[in-house]
């Protein structure tokens, strides 16, 4: 069996290059090395295999980092602490701008810091789409945090796969 390279249409490039980018067509490709993810254009945004895009629900507005939940019409909003059964994952890519977002269910994702977060701790749900970390873990885990950071800023998560129970 023989293997070829994996024809990239933009390479490699980080998230930023990525945000970037203009021009792109249904089916173009890049490899993001922030995420270690290969990449596909849909025509809105950049989708990977951990992300499902999303419309934007009426004039919510959502951000990179944010954890969101669905409503009644399969249309996300931001989360608060309570909404644990209807956390549908992690914006990714996206925003208002667009009306729509993709959202990570699993993998490494950044998340925003509701408070003072420390790596190695468990996150759950917080305010305003935010995370706070846990030291006494629990049902309501989404994950866990790889970096330190302060309130309002974005931080490295390993996103727990979600299961519907």
């Amino acid at each position: 069996m023989s293997y070829k390279v994996i024809p990239y249409t933009y390479g490699k490039r980080s998230n930023t290059d990525i945000n970037s980018l203009t021009g792109m067509s249904i089916g173009d490709t890049v490899f993001n090395y922030d995420t270690q993810l290969v990449e596909i254009y849909n025509g809105i945004l950049w989708v990977d295999e951990r992300s499902v895009m999303y419309k934007i629900a009426g004039t919510e507005v959502v951000s990179l980092g944010e954890c969101v939940k669905t409503n009644t019409n399969g249309e996300i909003l931001r989360t608060g602490a309570s909404d644990k059964n209807k956390f549908a994952g992690v914006v990714t890519r996206g925003g208002s701008s667009t009306g729509y977002a993709t959202v990570a269910f699993a993998g490494k994702v950044q998340v925003l810091a509701g408070a003072s977060i420390v790596s190695g701790q468990s996150l759950v749900l917080y305010t305003n789409g935010r995370v706070n970390d846990d030291s006494t873990p629990g049902s309501s885990v989404l994950g866990w945090c790889m970096e330190s950071k302060t309130s309002g800023n974005l931080a490295w998560m390993a996103l727990q796969t979600i299961e519907l129970y």
